[in-house]
């Protein structure tokens, strides 16, 4: 950052964050990822930035559902910032990670329309790409909203689904 090279700076952010929250140390990786993500407006627009703000607020997502909980605002936003940005580079590797979380996220929050609003745009995501791990994320959110609003069977096809999908 200050040799004046922000997509190197971002970079390695984001390496920090990683390893920040893989070593348990939640407030860490959110304060390291804030500071990548005051990077961007410096950074010219494209692919490489949009993938590494795609893992940053990811990896703040995570970490806030450790610091604050599941249910918490903090890891809405951060999820919810990762998925926009989820059409131009629909094949991040964490992809799976902040979907399902996402998911679980508005789930527990009570915001089931917008918990089945994401599942389908997740599961037209796997079909746009044809993959499994997104196809399994879709399913398991549909499968827990169907079963809050009482329709067992709806949701049992939505986990019979995912277990297909789980298999591949």
């Amino acid at each position: 950052e200050r040799g004046h090279a922000p997509m190197a700076a971002l970079r390695y952010y984001a390496e920090a964050a990683e390893s920040a929250l893989l070593h348990f140390s939640p407030s860490e990786t959110i304060k390291l990822a804030e500071r990548a993500l005051s990077l961007l407006p410096s950074i010219e627009a494209g692919n490489a930035r949009t993938t590494l703000e795609i893992t940053l607020a990811a990896l703040q997502g995570a970490a806030a559902v450790q610091a604050v909980g599941m249910a918490s605002i903090e890891a809405k936003r951060a999820y919810q910032r990762a998925e926009s940005l989820l059409g131009d580079a629909p094949r991040h590797p964490l992809r799976g990670l902040f979907l399902h979380a996402l998911g679980f996220v508005l789930f527990m929050r009570g915001e089931l329309e917008e918990a089945n609003h994401l599942a389908q745009r997740t599961e037209a995501l796997s079909t746009e790409t044809g993959d499994p791990t997104t196809l399994l994320c879709a399913c398991l959110v549909h499968g827990m909203v169907q079963h809050v609003r009482g329709r067992p069977r709806m949701a049992r096809d939505w986990l019979d689904k995912a277990l297909a999908a789980a298999e591949g």
